[in-house]
């Protein structure tokens, strides 16, 4: 249940990431890899407390966490397709 809350968030932050760069004139290149290394450092530091705090296993976070950071990334994409489409 924590995976899809967390992944929901990185999905409703992608959103809100764009819609706040886009307004203040920022490239969508540039505000797509600005959310992605601020998205995967969220995933670093939650793997982090995963293993170390937790007690889970690091590939069992390594998996979990690539489709965490997969997900929002995808999401991201289909917008710019769409997008570009229109």
């Amino acid at each position: 249940m924590r995976t899809i809350i967390v992944i929901l968030i990185g999905i409703a932050l992608a959103l809100l990431w764009r819609w706040v760069l886009a307004r203040f004139g920022v490239r969508p290149a540039m505000s797509w890899v600005s959310f992605a290394l601020a998205w995967a450092l969220f995933c670093v530091v939650d793997v982090y407390i995963g293993v170390v705090h937790a007690g889970y296993g690091l590939i069992e976070e390594l998996v979990i966490h690539a489709v965490i950071f997969i997900v929002p990334m995808f999401c991201w994409w289909m917008l710019d397709r769409l997008g570009s489409q229109r």
